[in-house]
Order: structure tokens, then sequence, then C-alpha cells
């Protein structure tokens, strides 16, 4: 759970209006930041399945606001996703098969094509 200060810190860092602490880009941004600590307490504790499942929950919350955010407002959409360094479709950090960073991944092991190898 985040805390009181941090939380908000990031309403008022992401917030539209003066009062706002329900907008989309509000709602995101504290999302990415529970996704966050949850990624670090998997990274000590990889057998906790309970945490995973809470994780994978919060990533499917946070990809269906940002899904309405673009079908809506495509310009604030883009602006939420550089403030926050969201690339869609990158690896997933707890993925095995994901190298140190994006777009870095092991190449499959290919066939032998007829002939060689022989």
């Amino acid at each position: 759970m985040l805390e009181k200060e941090s939380k908000g810190e990031i309403v008022e860092q992401f917030r539209l209006k003066e009062d706002d602490t329900g907008s989309v880009e509000v709602q995101v941004a504290l999302v990415t930041e529970r996704l966050k600590r949850l990624t670090e307490h998997l990274k000590l504790y990889s057998h906790d399945c309970h945490s995973r499942h809470a994780l994978l929950k919060l990533v499917g919350k946070r990809k269906r606001l940002l899904a309405y955010l673009s079908r809506t407002e495509p310009e604030r959409h883009q602006s939420l996703s550089a403030k926050l360094n969201l690339v869609k479709g990158g690896p997933h950090p707890l993925d095995p098969l994901s190298g140190e960073g994006p777009g870095e991944r092991r190449p499959s092991p290919q066939p032998p094509l007829s002939g060689e190898g022989l």
C-alpha cells in the first residue's frame, strides 16, 4: 500500500485541477507506482503467488485505463505515457526470457536448414 505522503505527491504531480484526485491520469500514476512496488517485492519473494496475482490484476487495470484514455483523448494518453515512461508492448519485468533491457530477448534456437550441420 502506498503511504499517504507518497500518494499525495503523485496526486499533486498528475492532477488536472486543484481538487482532482480521481482523473484517469492520477489513477494510472497511482497504479503504476503500486506496480513498481509489487515488482520490487516479487524480485525478493518470487514464490509469492498472491502478490503475483495482485500484480497481474493491476496490470490489467492500468491497461484498461490507458485504453480508455487512448480512445477518448489520445493527446492526454501520449503525454501521460511520456511522463510515466510507459512503452506499449515492452518486455514484462518478471519475464524470464527478457534480457537486461527493453527489446533484448534471447534468440530462440533455430532448427538447422536442410544440408547444414551434417
